[in-house]
């Protein structure tokens, strides 16, 4: 059955909802018969990859993708245009765990979260849409959100700011919120 546009939109609004890690990265594809061609990783997330070069694959090839930074994937391009494309990745789950410890690395960088000792817990800064602070302990995180402790907790729906990354609160109770990460669109 095909999918319709509304579900195709959607499909790719969760797609581009997750975190991408901004590189460039230098690298080689190819397709079964064809041989390598230079390119550049411009980001990576759980899914896949976006790149750049001079000939990108067309859409629908299986390639595989060789960066000797971080490894060799196989893939689908999913799209191809104006010198960039796609690769969501097939097969083997490293790739999406890497990308996923990628994206949570940059994620952490992006909230200025200070690494707390042994007795204490990561902390952030978090600015309220009213302009004011409270310092917040980091309970936990993932690609596209994260849970914090604090005196008192921001409310459902406000938009904050947590080192450079906008977030949206997305539940409060007590001492404890959850925020979504707002991410650009790069795919």
């Amino acid at each position: 059955m095909a999918e319709s546009a509304l579900d195709q939109n959607a499909s790719t609004q969760e797609r581009r909802s997750t975190n991408r890690v901004a590189m460039r990265l230098p690298g080689t594809f190819g397709a079964r018969s064809a041989s390598a061609t230079a390119c550049f990783i411009l980001d990576i997330a759980p899914g896949g990859i976006r790149a750049a070069a001079s000939h990108p694959p067309e859409t629908g090839t299986q390639v595989s993708l060789n960066v000797p930074a971080l490894g060799t994937f196989q893939g689908n391009t999913v799209w191809s245009r104006d010198g960039q494309f796609a690769i969501q990745f097939i097969g083997r789950s490293q790739p999406r765990e890497l990308a996923k410890t990628l994206a949570l690395r940059s994620g952490r960088a992006r909230l200025a979260i200070v690494d707390g000792t042994p007795s204490t817990e990561p902390e952030a800064v978090v600015r309220c849409g009213d302009g004011s602070t409270l310092a917040a302990r980091l309970v936990r995180m993932s690609v596209d959100g994260a849970c914090f402790e604090a005196d008192r907790a921001p409310l459902d729906g406000e938009s904050v700011e947590i080192g450079d990354m906008p977030c949206t609160v997305i539940k409060s109770r007590g001492g404890q919120f959850a925020v979504r990460f707002l991410l650009q669109d790069h795919m």
